[in-house]
């Protein structure tokens, strides 16, 4: 008897059972070698590689199969941790752990991503990264520590990091490995292993072994850079190796006791999170570098095929254009031209030359064109011309010019289009019928013309579409026009001709942007206007009808502008925050140059050689720190920190005061100060002083400098009905001409190099003074001519104030200090803690010191202080970090604590601060702080 064979539906099924079960068998081995064996060698497991083996197989599989899958995977967890000698219902409370982890990632990825996941394409990377890398990792670690704490009191804090990283770094090292690993064959076509890829892989291992071995030398600063190059050369595939490869023989010397993660790590805990921490980074920098690098390649080769395309379009429609530059008068023709005019090509022609190919009739004609489109900032619109061939033959083209004009606005090229369209002239009585179709191809020739009917189905589409799509017209034909429309964009169509219909066609159609799939299956962007189209007998709507234009080029451009714009706003603020870095490390060693310097004056017993040594020093620090308040006020107005205080003040005092200043020096070089129009100036205005005796000041020191003989006028004037106070400053200088002025009020710029080496400065004056005039809603402004002097103006907001209203003055505190003052100074610069010591002594101030937080933490445990200073960059626990561990209670809870600081980055003082004291310090400074803090106390 014949036994009949099993039925394809029971062998389907034993296969999966089976395929499951050995999914469930590899997540107990993994689990094994991820727990077991490091703990065999005294480690602590670093990576957990069984979720992201198992998150492989479900984005690979149906949802239908996940239950099964998922089953087996929870069998395996549980024998794992039961062998391990697990408790029971701390091994479920994992398992389930791993299990959301794992199933969360799979349904989220699978949502946004569906099935055709491409792990070197940035979007699917990013993705991956998001979920996997971080969100999914998170719900499991929160499930994993409430379970680690229940049962054992494990530390929370260290539970979490753990097992975040060591899950995280599991799923980015396996799942985007496995998926490159499966679509290996289609990357190595697209981008073949070179002997530069393999010399790439053989110096990332032999880097690996060297840092590994050589345990006296932490260099693991030199494998990242490494894996780079290796990401650069193999892009994703290669980046996918390295990392196994890095992770692999990371862990095994880790775990061996060898390389720099075993050398400074003191206990395991620290060596796994250590080597986890390099592994993550290593990971983040490598994949996303890879996918970029390969999506810049794609990208580049699709921008030169689309300039073939052009240059090939160009030749075949028979357009020539040309191009006139206005400044040397050259001329500059495509080869298609050369063929219109039957001219022999690389022929010279002038713009006289193109005039006389004109027709002498349409000559005219074609110089008012040309004087209009010169005139006017638009293009010219298309006209028909007759050209004359050398030959004597007539040809008629039709064209336009359009004029590229500098940033004043001023014309420096003219560019223009021909189209031959002699053929046409001649054969146009005999297709009129056919004119309008006519029009559509030389117009919209690279475009999609398509109609469907009242159910949406097409009945026609140009043969541009297979140019477009891959499609061949009849392929599309009966299709309904939908399924060729990405789903998330249908509503928008829809929507556009719901428009139409409600209107009847009267509304002009609605431009929408959208995309489409290509035959390959890539998507490309298209903008249509789709029309309804109604029958000229009864009205009624009888399908709709759409140009369809290429917009993907424009697409990517924008991508990129936007790509652009993010990295300039990286660059400005790495530029910011070099220039705070920058200015706090010249002004920490200026504030003990200056402030000892001042001491020193003081004493009486000097010697005349000795005191003028002291002021010399003095005036170079002086200048010194000249320079370092313009970098300090350049980089406070990049970072948008000026603080504008308006308040009640003389304009005539504040010119009077500012022209003095200036008096020694325009006498040593013979020139005269002058004030005129301060007497239809109101006495009083709402302004900051401040910031306009620094404009005021820059503006009037630049003149004395570069003026040798004549003066300096200050001017005034203020407007009543739109309450606007102007100053200028007039000099009879050198000037300068047109072509300089532009450079003024830039960046670090001066006009002439040779007056920089003569007269110094930053080249920032100018451009600090219109920073500050912009902020005050103000505008500034030039006039020079060169040997006839300049005139910098400058005018802002200033409303009078009446002197009949009552105005309330605060008085100042005195400058004087609590008797036995208690003052804990916190700085890592010696010098500036001898420096406070020297200026607080005389006022029998109790003082206290700390080179860093961790010092001034331990002090304010200990003593009571009436008030504390506080450096704000110092090593190990910052100015910042050290203060709120003060504020969390203690002795100084309350105690006033100051910022000490040369940053610009300052000025916002965090709430655990009370005031800030910048550096360079005065001893007059100082002290008037010291004492309205202590008067104001919160204490």
């Amino acid at each position: 008897m014949t036994r009949a064979p099993p039925s394809p539906y029971w062998t389907d099924q034993a296969r999966q059972i089976a395929a499951a079960a050995a999914l469930g068998l590899v997540v107990a081995l993994l689990a094994y070698v991820c727990v077991e064996l490091p703990r065999d060698l005294k480690q602590v497991a670093p990576i957990w590689l069984a979720n992201g083996v198992v998150l492989t197989v479900l984005l690979w599989t149906d949802r239908s199969r996940w239950p099964l899958l998922i089953a087996f995977t929870l069998a395996g967890n549980i024998a794992a941790g039961l062998h391990g000698g697990g408790r029971l219902s701390v091994v479920l409370g994992l398992s389930l752990a791993n299990v959301v982890e794992y199933l969360l990632s799979a349904l989220a990825l699978r949502h946004v991503l569906g099935r055709d996941i491409d792990v070197s394409r940035p979007r699917d990377l990013g993705w991956i990264a998001l979920v996997c890398g971080l969100c999914t990792p998170l719900v499991s670690a929160v499930i994993a520590t409430t379970v680690l704490y229940v049962s054992r009191d494990a530390d929370p804090a260290r539970t979490m990091v753990s097992w975040v990283l060591s899950n995280a770094l599991g799923l980015m090292l396996v799942t985007p490995s496995l998926i490159a690993f499966r679509q290996a064959r289609a990357l190595l076509v697209e981008r073949p292993v070179r002997r530069r890829g393999w010399i790439a892989l053989a110096v990332l291992v032999l880097a690996i072994v060297l840092v590994f071995t050589r345990p006296r030398y932490p260099l693991l600063f030199i494998i990242p850079p490494v894996l780079v190059f290796v990401a650069l050369e193999l892009e994703f595939l290669g980046a996918a190796v390295g990392i196994l490869i890095l992770s692999g023989l990371a862990i095994g010397f880790t775990a061996m006791g060898l390389g720099p993660v075993a050398q400074l790590a003191e206990n395991m805990a620290e060596q796994a999170l250590f080597l986890q921490v390099f592994l993550v980074v290593s990971i983040f920098a490598a994949l996303p570098l890879a996918t970029i690098n390969a999506q810049r390649r794609r990208l580049r080769d699709l921008a030169q095929e689309q300039t073939r395309w052009a240059d090939m379009a160009e030749n075949l429609a028979g357009v020539g254009y040309w191009r006139f530059n206005l400044n040397t008068g050259a001329m500059t023709w495509s080869d298609q031209m050369y063929v219109i005019l039957g001219v022999d090509p690389g022929t010279v022609i002038s713009a006289d030359d193109w005039l006389a190919a004109v027709h002498p009739e349409d000559r005219e004609k074609a110089r008012l064109r040309y004087r209009a489109v010169l005139e006017t900032q638009a293009s010219s619109p298309a006209a028909q011309t007759r050209l004359l061939r050398a030959d004597g033959q007539v040809r008629y083209a039709t064209g336009n010019m359009a004029v590229e004009r500098d940033a004043e606005g001023r014309p420096i090229t003219v560019f223009g289009v021909i189209l031959d369209i002699t053929a046409q002239k001649a054969a146009e009585q005999a297709i009129v019928e056919s004119e309008a179709r006519f029009r559509m191809l030389t117009e919209n020739g690279s475009d999609i013309l398509a109609h469907s009917d009242v159910d949406g189905r097409i009945t026609y589409v140009s043969p541009s579409v297979e140019h477009r799509l891959g499609f061949r017209p009849e392929e599309l034909i009966g299709r309904r026009f939908v399924d060729l429309i990405h789903e998330d964009d249908v509503e928008a169509i829809r929507s556009a001709l719901r428009d139409q219909l409600a209107s009847r066609g009267r509304v002009s159609p609605t431009r929408v942007e959208y995309r489409s799939r290509h035959k390959d299956g890539r998507e490309i962007w298209f903008e249509g206007r789709p029309t309804l189209a109604l029958d000229r007998l009864t009205g009624r709507v009888s399908g709709v009808t759409d140009i369809v234009r290429d917009i993907s080029r424009r697409k990517m451009l924008e991508i990129q502008l936007r790509q652009a714009r993010a990295d300039a706003e990286v660059a400005a603020t790495v530029k910011g925050e070099f220039l705070a870095n920058m200015s706090h490390e010249l002004r920490t060693p200026l504030t003990a140059v200056l402030g000892f310097t001042k001491l020193i004056e003081e004493q009486p017993d000097l010697t005349a050689s000795t005191r003028g040594y002291i002021e010399r020093v003095s005036n170079a620090g002086k200048a010194l720190r000249a320079t370092v308040n313009d970098i300090l006020d350049f980089s406070k107005l990049e970072a948008g920190q000026v603080d504008i205080r308006p308040r009640p003040m003389s304009p005539t005092e504040l010119a009077r005061e500012a022209i003095e200043l200036f008096d020694a020096q325009a006498r040593a070089k013979g020139l005269s100060l002058t004030l005129s129009g301060f007497e239809i100036v109101p006495q009083q205005v709402l302004a900051d002083p401040d910031r306009l005796r620094q404009i005021l000041l820059n503006l009037i020191g630049n003149a004395v400098k570069f003026t040798e003989q004549g003066g300096v006028d200050l001017e005034a004037a203020y407007d009543s009905a739109t309450q606007r106070l102007s100053f200028a400053v007039v000099d009879t200088g050198p000037g300068m001409p047109d072509d300089q002025i532009g450079h003024l009020f830039q960046r670090f710029s001066q006009v002439d190099g040779s007056a920089t080496r003569k007269h110094g400065g930053t080249g920032l004056g100018l451009a600090i003074c219109k920073g500050l005039v912009e902020v005050m809603d103000g505008d500034i402004g030039v006039e020079s001519r060169e040997g006839e002097g300049s005139r910098f103006w400058f005018s802002l907001p200033a409303p009078s104030v009446d002197q009949g209203e009552d105005q309330t003055v605060e008085i100042d505190p005195p400058l004087a200090l609590p008797d036995n003052c208690r003052v804990l100074i916190v700085d890592d610069n010696r010098a500036n803690r001898e420096l406070v010591r020297a200026i607080l002594g005389p006022f029998g101030a109790e003082m206290t010191e700390a080179a860093d937080g961790d010092e001034a933490i331990s002090s304010a445990r200990e003593t009571p202080f009436d008030v504390i200073l506080m450096d704000l960059r110092m090593p190990r626990v910052d100015g910042r970090a050290a203060a709120a561990r003060i504020r969390e209670g203690g002795l100084n809870a309350r105690t006033p604590i100051l910022a000490f600081s040369a940053d610009a980055s300052t000025l916002a003082i965090d709430a655990v601060f009370d005031g800030q004291i910048t550096k360079p310090l005065s001893s007059l400074g100082l002290i008037e702080t010291l004492a309205r803090t202590l008067a104001t106390s919160r204490v």
